[in-house]
Formats: structure tokens, C-alpha cells, sequence
């Protein structure tokens, strides 16, 4: 009867040209689809008697799965879940925590051959941490590389990347207290932190390419004029790092400043793809603005490496 009247039986194949149409006979829809009605269905016992079906047979309404999975042969079940507050990596490395000790401790009867592993988002995050981990430092050395190809000094270059570190902190506040800051200026709720993603390193990666152009305009021009002037005290050498800061400030800050005014509009748009481009101009932004520090930094230390090569040299210590 249930296989029957309920699930269908085929019965014949009607023939329409090419096509092809299975004949089944079962229950109409509207007795199908009734519980109570179903009840009521009739069954023969083998002495020839009429029952209901609910004399032998349960019949409740279930939620089955929508669909059965297999993967390499083996049944598979999906769990999905969205982070909500928090990176997907942070989660997932405490709920594998979590279900491991619950799988160790024997509070989850967890059968035999059965096996489980995550991915999604968190997957890609793990190879995009793994593909970074080489493509970071790649790309450090080849910028400086080419700014050592510039100065042909490894003292220079490294002064030049002397004002990395403080435009680095400045991305990092502001990817910590962007939401705080959000919620200042507009007046909305304040949102979740930012996390360190794929798309907040790319951005740092961009601020230091523009944090090493400022630094390489200014120590350019201070190792001109002293190749030029060649300073003879300590007071020469001054006034030719004040003079080069002094001339090379203007295009310094109309970098910095168009990047600024550039990214606002990405910071405050909404909607699709924000998500993405706010995180990765998160850091620039901030980068930048802390970068009206380290315009201070290069020549200043460049001053005092300049000195203390003077020195060296035998030149006036006064």
C-alpha cells in the first residue's frame, strides 16, 4: 500500500515521437499530502480482514535531507555557518578545538569511519596565508632592490625604510579603530572589528610602496646636493638636509594628500564590494596620514648617517 498508493507504481510507457512518458498510478495529491487522511487508509491482513493503516504503521511527518551528497564514494553532510564579530580563521580554530575535545572526552559518539574537515572560506584563507608568506617578503626585497639600484648604498636604502615602521603603525590604528571612527562620523552603530584578511595585507603591501616614494624623493635630493656641495662640518651638512627637506616637502604632501582625498569616497561607500575595497584601503589611508610624521624621519636620519660618515672620512666634527 505505501509503495503503491502513496510512493507510485509504474505502470506502462506512452510513446510520443521522440519522447518519452512514464505512466504512474497512485493516491491523488490531495489524500497524499493529509495525515489524517492517510490514517484512514484500508490494508488487507492474511485472514481477509479491512484495517487501518495506523493499526500497524506510525505516521508522522519528518524533515528529511534535500539532497544526499557523495564525495570519492562516501555520503557526505554539509554544516554551514557564517562568522558573525569575528575572522573565519579564529573561529574555525575554536570550533575544531571544541569538537575534538568533545570527540576526545566521549561526550559525541562519534562513529567509526567517519571523518570531517572544513572548508569554505577558512579553507581559502589558508592557502592565501600560505601564498602570502612568500609573496611578503618577495616583494620587500624587490623594492629594495630597486631602491638600493638607486642609491647603490645599503646605508641609504635602509634609511629610506627607516620611515616604514611609524607609516605601518598608522595603518594598524586605523584598521583597530575604524569601526569607533565610523561610528564618529556618520552615527550609525558601530560595526565589527576589522580583521587581518587577504585584503588588509594587500593593502599594507601598497602603503609601503608609497611610503618608500617619499622616502626615496627626499634622500635623493640630500645625497645630490651633498655629492654636489661636498659639506665640510656638521653644520653644512645640516643646512644641506634642511634645504633638500625643504624643497622636496611640497610634492611629498601633494602625494600623500591626493591619496587621502582618493580613498574617501572608498571609505565611506556602501554595498556591494565594500566589504572588500574598505578593508584594503583601511591601512593606505591611515599609512598615509601618519606619513605627515615620517616625512621627519628620512631626512633626519639621513642627516645624522651623513655626519657620522663625515667623521669617518676625517672631516670637521663641529
Amino acid at each position: 500500500v505505501i509503495e503503491i498508493a502513496l510512493g507510485g507504481k509504474r505502470l506502462t510507457t506512452t510513446v510520443e515521437g521522440r519522447e518519452r512518458y512514464p505512466v504512474r498510478v497512485r493516491y491523488e495529491r490531495e489524500l497524499r499530502d493529509n495525515l489524517e487522511e492517510l490514517g484512514d487508509v484500508l490494508i488487507t491482513t492474511p485472514s481477509g480482514a479491512q484495517i487501518p493503516i495506523t493499526e500497524v504503521a506510525d505516521i508522522r511527518s519528518v524533515v528529511g535531507p534535500a539532497a544526499i551528497r557523495g564525495v570519492n564514494g562516501q555520503l557526505v553532510g554539509y554544516v554551514m555557518f557564517n562568522p558573525v564579530d569575528i575572522d573565519e580563521t579564529t573561529l574555525i580554530e575554536r570550533v575544531k578545538a571544541r569538537v575534538q575535545q568533545a570527540i576526545d572526552s566521549g561526550e559525541v559518539d562519534w562513529p567509526k569511519g567517519y571523518s570531517y574537515r572544513w572548508v569554505g572560506q577558512y579553507k581559502e584563507a589558508q592557502r592565501a596565508n600560505q601564498r602570502l608568506s612568500y609573496i611578503i617578503p618577495l616583494a620587500l626585497f624587490v623594492i629594495m632592490l630597486l631602491v638600493y639600484l638607486h642609491f647603490r648604498r645599503f646605508s641609504t636604502t635602509f634609511i629610506v625604510f627607516s620611515g616604514v615602521p611609524l607609516g605601518a603603525a598608522g595603518g594598524a590604528l586605523m584598521v583597530r579603530y575604524w569601526p569607533w571612527l565610523q561610528h564618529l562620523l556618520t552615527g550609525e552603530p558601530q560595526g565589527p572589528p576589522i580583521y587581518v584578511t587577504v585584503a588588509v595585507v594587500v593593502g599594507f603591501i601598497a602603503l609601503l610602496g608609497v611610503l618608500v616614494e617619499d622616502g626615496v624623493v627626499i634622500g635623493t635630493y640630500i645625497q645630490q646636493l651633498y655629492e654636489k656641495r661636498k659639506p665640510q662640518s656638521r653644520a653644512e651638512i645640516r643646512r644641506i638636509v634642511v634645504e633638500a627637506g625643504s624643497r622636496r616637502i611640497r610634492p611629498s604632501l601633494m602625494t600623500t594628500m591626493t591619496t587621502i582625498i582618493a580613498l574617501v569616497p572608498v571609505l565611506l561607500t556602501t554595498g556591494r564590494g565594500s566589504d572588500v575595497m574598505q578593508p584594503m584601503a583601511l591601512p593606505v589611508f591611515g599609512g598615509m596620514c601618519i606619513e605627515l610624521l615620517t616625512l621627519f624621519v628620512v631626512p633626519t636620519a639621513m642627516c645624522a648617517w651623513l655626519e657620522v660618515r663625515k667623521q669617518r672620512e676625517g672631516g670637521e666634527s663641529s
